[in-house]
């Protein structure tokens, strides 16, 4: 039944919207979760800033500069420790190849050298036929030793005292001229002025041929005639 003074379709009884809305002392516990509820989730949000925005950029930006910085920077330490390493490695590996090839080259031209000297030391064993010697075939003997000694010439020096000189000089010129089928287009052979061991001298400038007799001659005591 309804209250005594309410009519049908007036307005709802005061007691209802005190229960839905609020006490005459203040909001109700229900009534106040309510409102703070929805005025929480009404709040609006907070937009960023153009400026914020183009700080964000800006620092992403330097971090990404500042990782390929120290990336370039670790390759190419490493890039430059490999390159030094590997041309250390190829240096020490050609140095040593060269030193291998170098010492076989000079091991090759004594033992040839040393094949000839005793070649000659055995046909001519006496003292005495020095330094009147020659070696018949000496150039065809040097020309196979060469090639193994990897020379490009070999020589044949005898010492002779400067008092064996002219007797030294007189069968050097009569070996040479006696053999034109060996020595073809008087190779060895000067003209009687130049008949002798000579040297090279400068004079004026310029480099001449001269008897090797006189007071130099006789100041180093030796003549070693190839």
């Amino acid at each position: 039944p309804e209250p005594p003074g309410a009519s049908t379709g007036g307005p709802p009884p005061a007691i209802s919207r005190l229960s839905l809305g609020s006490s005459p002392t203040g909001p109700t516990k229900g009534g106040g979760a309510l409102l703070s509820a929805s005025s929480s989730s009404s709040s609006p949000r907070r937009i960023p800033t153009k400026k914020a925005i183009l700080h964000a950029k800006i620092a992403f930006f330097a971090f990404l500069v500042a990782v390929a910085l120290v990336a370039c920077g670790l390759l190419f330490a490493w890039l430059r420790e490999s390159e030094a390493r590997f041309a250390r490695d190829q240096f020490e590996s050609i140095a040593a190849r060269a030193v291998a090839d170098s010492a076989d080259v000079v091991s090759r031209k004594r033992l040839s050298m040393a094949t000839m000297s005793s070649m000659i030391s055995e046909v001519f064993r006496e003292t005495s036929d020095w330094p009147n010697v020659a070696v018949t075939g000496y150039e065809r003997i040097v020309e196979m030793l060469a090639k193994t000694g990897s020379h490009t010439n070999m020589g044949f020096a005898p010492v002779v005292k400067v008092s064996e000189q002219q007797g030294f000089e007189d069968f050097a010129y009569n070996y040479f001229a006696s053999r034109p089928d060996y020595y073809p287009n008087t190779t060895g052979i000067n003209s009687p002025d130049w008949r002798g061991i000579w040297r090279i001298q400068i004079q004026d400038g310029k480099k001449v041929r001269v008897h090797d007799a006189d007071e130099i001659t006789q100041e180093r005591g030796i003549l070693t005639p190839i």
